[in-house]
């Protein structure tokens, strides 16, 4: 739709007004062949390595390749005061867990954190971010398993409990042992 109405690549018009000013170097929804060096190869449940995934397409839903850096820049912009409109919660989905623009808002007695997931196949990725305070983890995993770390990682580095994982994420993967993990 994007290319239809404004006569533009995607992933120029993309570059030229995200990416770009937000000093997002690292990031392409295409691959791109400098970022050969620093591919990290994915891997599925049994820990095996999979083949190079290097999409050509953009697709706005899953093609974003890019660094835990660019990733956390991103994620700072979106704290801005400016932006609050936007990440105000439009639909709730539990009773601590709602989505507003693109990102969804996590609510506990303390304050609330904008989350993000990606889960494609072999790279499991999560960001929590707390306006608030201007704190936020980005993590980024070559791994099928890799959701099990988010749960430590972000108590150890933010503290708290998220009631992301159990009243969001859970059913997403199914798993009986998920609690355990996050």
């Amino acid at each position: 739709m994007i290319e239809q109405v404004t006569g533009e690549a995607t992933e120029d018009l993309i570059q030229r007004e995200v990416l770009r000013p937000l000093g997002m170097e690292e990031s392409s929804f295409q691959w791109q062949d400098r970022f050969a060096q620093r591919y990290a190869s994915a891997h599925d449940s049994t820990g095996r390595q999979m083949p190079e995934w290097r999409p050509t397409n953009t697709n706005a839903a899953y093609s974003l390749l890019t660094t835990p850096a660019d990733f956390a820049g991103f994620a700072l912009h979106w704290m801005e005061p400016h932006l609050a409109a936007a990440r105000a919660p439009v639909n709730r989905v539990s009773a601590h867990v709602a989505w507003a623009m693109g990102w969804g808002v996590q609510t506990t007695g303390q304050e609330e954190a904008l989350f993000h997931w990606g889960d494609n196949d072999g790279y499991k990725n999560f960001v929590l971010a707390f306006p608030e305070r201007r704190a936020a983890v980005v993590m980024m995993t070559n791994g099928a398993r890799g959701l099990r770390l988010a749960g430590p990682i972000l108590r150890t580095a933010l503290g708290g409990s998220h009631p992301v994982f159990g009243e969001f994420l859970r059913p997403f993967y199914g798993r009986a042992g998920w609690r355990k993990y996050c």
